[in-house]
């Protein structure tokens, strides 16, 4: 039996069979530099792959010149990489986004949060509660991913504790505070949500008993915690494909060669 790897298999049905499918009648036009056509366009050796044209149902530029059908493994490739969108994100919780840089405490939990906000976002359901959904297209990170071989670049510098300084270059105070963020019909607030404010009083010039001294993380890991979030679930969701297509065409599926958490 032949053995393919997860990416290797969706480039070939992305590249080779998927643009042999023709576009609806009147079908959207893909910009030079836009979704789809910009990938196949940055694809080194892909000179018959046009940076414009026709998209056809599989979010692929139509290839007018490719010969016959497209394989019917390709299509079954297809059919699993869009039912990827479907997938509610799971936020892998026992995940460990920090590695070699430690504990970060509060401020390195603060960053994950602002981390997963940018890649994820929250979806109220009947009966309360929510689900978190990706912000863009889990088929597209993939299929991206295939034909470019690129992938999230989760490496950053050891972020350090600062303290943040005011305009007058001294130190600056906070200190937590509750503000009312819901009221009863009355008038009387009912939930109340917590948050920074100045630690200065300004009358007496000096800090209320209950300031701190405001810190951050430089550099800030936001971007990098987003980035490594988005490698795991690319990694889960390759695997998900490889597990999913294995024996497909007499070919053995492997999972990703890449590490599912490098920074560990």
């Amino acid at each position: 039996m032949k053995t393919t790897t997860i990416e290797d298999l969706v480039r070939w049905a992305y590249l080779e069979e998927l643009p042999k499918v023709a576009p609806p009648r009147g079908g959207r036009i893909a910009p030079a530099m836009l979704g789809m056509a910009s990938a196949w366009a940055a694809t080194v050796g892909l000179a018959r792959m046009r940076s414009s044209g026709s998209i056809n149902v599989h979010g692929v530029v139509w290839d007018p010149e490719a010969e016959g059908e497209p394989d019917p493994v390709a299509l079954a490739v297809a059919a699993a990489v869009s039912d990827l969108d479907g997938a509610i994100v799971e936020e892998l919780a026992d995940s460990d986004f920090f590695g070699a840089w430690g504990d970060l405490g509060r401020l390195g939990e603060a960053a994950l949060d602002r981390a997963w906000d940018r890649v994820v976002y929250v979806e109220p359901v009947d009966g309360g509660g929510h689900l978190r959904r990706l912000r863009g297209s889990a088929s597209m990170t993939v299929v991206v991913a295939s034909v470019t071989g690129v992938w999230p670049d989760w490496r950053g510098n050891v972020p350090i504790v600062v303290q943040v300084l005011g305009p007058n270059g001294r130190p600056k105070w906070v200190r937590r505070v509750e503000r009312a963020v819901r009221w009863d019909n009355d008038g009387n607030p009912v939930a109340f949500d917590t948050i920074e404010a100045d630690g200065m009083d300004r009358r007496r010039g000096r800090p209320y008993p209950d300031a701190y001294r405001e810190e951050a993380l430089s550099p800030d890991p936001t971007a990098v915690l987003a980035d490594r979030i988005r490698w795991a679930m690319l990694h889960a969701w390759f695997s998900r494909l490889a597990t999913a297509l294995d024996g497909i065409g007499g070919r053995r599926v492997s999972p990703p060669d890449v590490p599912a958490s490098p920074w560990l």
